[in-house]
């Protein structure tokens, strides 16, 4: 049993093409792989859809990861922003994180459902 998420990291402060954001996204990617692959989650993987989108699968013991990772990322610059997409069913369902309005727990909860209601 897994999620698969679309991620989309973006920041109004830089072009998709600055080398600075390109850099911030591929530490976001390192981090998620990172926490990924020490989950010892069967069926965990992730898949680079383009510079700044990507999917990860993830089990149900990864979610609290992936949550406090995607929080503190964005709480480091209060222009990034994160969008979650994932399906339920025959609906895209999505939730934007922002550096503003960034809260684990509320990510935590919205992931967990996510994924009651998917598998």
């Amino acid at each position: 049993m897994s999620l698969t998420l679309k991620i989309e990291p973006s920041n109004a402060a830089y072009a998709e093409d600055d080398a600075r954001w390109q850099q911030q996204v591929a530490e976001l990617r390192q981090e998620l792989g990172a926490a990924r692959a020490s989950s010892d989650a069967e069926g965990s993987k992730g898949d680079v859809l383009s510079l700044a989108m990507f999917l990860i699968v993830a089990a149900p013991n990864l979610l609290p990861a992936i949550a406090q990772l995607i929080t503190a990322w964005c709480g480091r610059d209060r222009d990034r922003s994160v969008k979650l997409t994932w399906s339920e069913g025959d609906e895209e369902q999505s939730l934007t994180i922002d550096g503003v309005s960034v809260s684990n727990e509320t990510l935590k909860a919205a992931l967990e459902a996510a994924f009651a209601r998917d598998n």
